[in-house]
């Protein structure tokens, strides 16, 4: 008699077991994605972390060598991580670089530095947070 009384706390306490498993198990794999840079399959959570070069800022990507040799061998990679540029202006503020500071011609590698920069350190969407949602606003 004294077993039936404990079953539907036991039954309960398993099924809390569970959800806290489940839980932790979700939330390890969604902090490990986030290191890594991944995109969670199935949620509507994206973690979209792009490993950066410790010594010089810049996104380590396809064309980051190339931008490295390039842009590197006269000034610092902060003046490219401080900007956010559409691709035409890149290819304008590279012309200004050739025809005032002797930036020699790029040749093949210029589309692909080009694609780097201005998927790297393109236009932001938005510089400001977006909205807060209304349930989370002051009551008036």
């Amino acid at each position: 008699m004294n077993n039936i009384k404990r079953q539907p706390y036991i039954s309960g306490l398993l099924v809390f077991i569970g959800f806290i498993l489940s839980f932790a198990a979700f939330h390890t794999s969604y902090a490990r994605a986030g290191e890594k840079g991944q995109v969670i399959k199935g949620t509507s959570m994206t973690v979209a972390k792009p490993e950066i070069d410790a010594q010089s800022g810049l996104v380590k990507a396809e064309g980051f060598n190339l931008v490295l040799a390039h842009c590197s061998a006269c000034h610092s990679s902060s003046l490219i991580t401080q900007n956010a540029m559409s691709r035409e202006r890149w290819l304008d503020t590279i012309r200004w670089m050739q025809e005032t500071q002797k930036l020699w011609p790029l040749g093949e590698a210029e589309p692909v530095i080009l694609d780097y920069l201005s998927t790297w350190y393109g236009p932001k969407k938005s510089a400001r947070r977006p909205e807060l949602s209304p349930h989370l606003l002051p009551k008036q």
